[in-house]
């Protein structure tokens, strides 16, 4: 059998200035229980939006400097099975459904395909922007809206991954200090 080709990994680290930001939260009826189409014996009957748009500047490292973010985060529904989830619940399973293992120096140890980041980056062709959407638990969308209206300037640290020709948001910080003095 082939062996499966490894893409590699760039990690990067951006500091961006927030330049504005908008906000959107809503808790309503599921408007699913409206459309017999959509509608099941397990369809939720509140439904829970949160989501925080903001538009940012790279500033550091000076390569990316310049390049402008419109980010989207999303909260993700109190009743999201992503949530509360493990590693034990990452471990990759075989065509029959039982859990896949390695030997490793005559050892066995699980395999794992863990999500590579809580987002993706997307460049916008021809120019220096990028839109992004990363999704975070409901309490951080909370503490990022206190954040927002009552400090300034507000900076966003930025962890990206590329693999191949694809980024991730590995990890997305709302901050008071400039994160490239960190």
């Amino acid at each position: 059998m082939p062996k499966k080709r490894v893409k590699s990994k760039v990690y990067a680290l951006l500091a961006l200035r927030l330049r504005q930001y908008s906000a959107h939260v809503d808790a309503s009826i599921n408007a699913e229980l409206h459309m017999p189409a959509f509608r099941y014996d397990g369809t939720r009957i509140y439904s829970f939006d949160s989501r925080i748009e903001l538009a940012a500047t790279a500033y550091w490292p000076e390569e990316r400097a310049g390049e402008e973010f419109a980010l989207s985060i999303y909260g993700l529904s109190p009743y999201d099975d992503r949530l509360p989830q493990t590693l034990k619940d990452c471990q990759e399973r075989d065509e029959k459904g039982a859990l896949r293992f390695r030997k490793v120096r005559g050892e066995l140890r699980p395999v794992y395909d863990v999500p590579e980041g809580i987002g993706i980056l997307n460049k916008v062709r021809g120019t220096q922007n990028w839109t992004g959407a990363a999704w975070v638990a409901p309490n951080t969308i909370s503490d990022m809206l206190t954040l927002l209206p009552t400090v300034d300037p507000l900076y966003v640290f930025l962890h990206e991954v590329k693999i191949g020709r694809n980024r991730w948001i590995k990890g997305i910080t709302l901050q008071t200090t400039d994160p490239a003095e960190e």
